[in-house]
């Protein structure tokens, strides 16, 4: 399994007591980790369902025999950049 390299060894040890922090079981460890990332904010209406979503792929994922490790990424939104400087159309324009 590609997740063994964070997790198996004896140089793992302090990777697998930060994952036991998180709640992880020595079963779960035992699974691949499978990565769910998502963009959930509660600034951005389009982004407001994705927390649900990441929810049900977890389930997916504990459901074929993996354990899920959620983490979120940047979210930016036309919506909230629109007329900013750097925005590539006003860039555009201002050129």
């Amino acid at each position: 399994m590609r997740s063994d390299q964070l997790k198996k060894g004896p140089s793992r040890a302090p990777a697998r007591a930060m994952l036991k922090g998180t709640g992880l079981t020595d079963a779960d460890l035992e699974k691949p980790l499978v990565a769910v990332v998502g963009t959930h904010t509660d600034v951005m209406p389009c982004n407001l369902h994705l927390r649900t979503l990441a929810e049900e792929v977890k389930r997916g994922v504990r459901a074929a025999g993996g354990t899920p490790v959620e983490f979120t990424t940047i979210v930016v939104s036309d919506g909230v950049t629109m007329g900013i400087e750097g925005m590539p159309g006003r860039w555009c324009r201002a050129r």
